[in-house]
């Protein structure tokens, strides 16, 4: 079934509904793909599909076109969610022609080797294509995701194709945020958080350009659509504050336990943290909640404890990915405490510090006990729980 989103244009991505997870983001709702058909003159898609729905796409575009053929397949990123079902576009659509910025060409002539250069149209950024009554001006917003994410803006209309940025890893059946029932900031957020958290000063300039163009339309990658000026305003002060300061009232206990003494340390400091009514307590368990989630949760927190117990001299390893991934996270400034337990000799409490601190991250606690807690420690982490939600 085709999706009408505006005159002369369509959405005519792909729902997937079974994956959860991607690119190690956790995705309890499957995600979407988007792709999207402009009719003019002249016939281009934005963006292919996950090469396994391109035989699916074919059809929603030639149920829409006739006996048309299309123009142009503008391709914005090179990931194969987007780029995937190029090949079979070139099959079906003989006069077709790949257009691409220079970055692009450079990925696509490696992803697709074979791919006919007389067939691709490289264009500069900045630089525009006409398809008759309506311009496709094509901007590069380097690391927006990828060095080869690229934009397309519709000044004619006021539409705006964002590539990843704004996007959100959900599998929604209604293609626009006003249609939504439920709010998906954890999705928004955690998005920004795995792919454009870590390149501040470029997605502050891809924001202020957007910004710039006041459009009315912006539409993503992924996820829904925005069409309400009121929307296209929450999506814009939603990721500014992504980009700046996105710290809430909000303490994060994240840990990882063998034989439950870590565990037990992780609940009563998120039971001395709860004793302040307005302050947030979240607490996550590495054997179970996904890393991507508690990325999202962490760059957001105003403080957090992290505990892993000792194994070898060093940490638990379900903790190691958590601790190379937060290095994208900008976390100077955040206040932690580090908590463990041991047996023969200790060693996780140092790794976990050694890891963070030079995030820039201030490590104003460590609390470590030997095989099981004593009278004085159970008071020790009840203390520095009420110490991070007073900060």
């Amino acid at each position: 079934m085709n999706c009408k989103l505006a005159d002369s244009l369509y959405d005519i991505g792909a729902l997937d509904w079974e994956i959860r997870d991607f690119h190690g983001v956790y995705t309890p709702q499957g995600s979407k793909y988007n792709s999207f058909l402009l009719l003019d003159e002249k016939i281009a898609i934005i963006d292919s599909v996950k090469e396994c729905y391109g035989k699916e796409a074919i059809c929603k575009i030639k149920e829409i076109i006739k006996e048309r053929d299309v123009d142009y397949l503008v391709s914005l990123h090179t990931e194969p969610d987007h780029a995937g079902s190029i090949i079979e576009y070139f099959k079906e659509f003989k006069n077709i022609k790949l257009v691409c910025l220079e970055k692009n060409y450079e990925f696509i002539k490696n992803f697709l080797p074979d791919l006919d250069d007389s067939k691709i149209l490289v264009l500069k950024s900045g630089e525009s294509l006409s398809l008759g009554e309506k311009t496709l001006i094509l901007k590069s917003l380097p690391m927006t995701h990828w060095p080869d994410t690229t934009s397309v803006y519709v000044p004619e209309k006021g539409w705006l194709f964002t590539s990843d940025f704004f996007g959100s890893l959900i599998s929604i059946s209604r293609p626009f945020y006003d249609q939504l029932q439920s709010d998906i900031y954890p999705f928004i957020r955690d998005y920004f958080a795995f792919l454009m958290r870590p390149f501040e000063s470029l997605t502050k300039k891809a924001l202020d350009y957007y910004k710039s163009l006041n459009p009315t339309m912006i539409l993503p990658a992924h996820g829904p659509f925005y069409r309400k000026p009121e929307d296209i305003k929450y999506i814009f002060e939603i990721t500014e504050k992504l980009i700046n300061d996105p710290t809430e009232n909000k303490v994060i206990i994240v840990y990882t336990t063998m034989w439950h003494t870590t565990e037990k340390m992780a609940k009563l400091i998120s039971e001395g943290a709860g004793c302040k009514d307005d302050c947030e307590v979240k607490v996550f368990d590495l054997r179970i909640d996904p890393v991507s989630v508690i990325m999202g949760e962490i760059m957001t927190c105003k403080a957090f404890a992290i505990g892993s117990p000792t194994v070898y001299n060093g940490v638990f390893p379900n903790i190691l990915p958590l601790l190379r991934l937060m290095r994208l996270l900008r976390l100077k400034g955040k206040k932690a405490v580090i908590f463990g337990s041991y047996g023969w000799s200790g060693g996780a409490v140092k790794e976990i510090e050694e890891a963070i601190k030079p995030l820039g991250v201030e490590v104003i606690e460590k609390i470590e006990t030997r095989f099981s807690l004593k009278p004085e420690e159970i008071k020790k982490c009840l203390e520095v729980g009420k110490m991070l939600s007073e900060l």
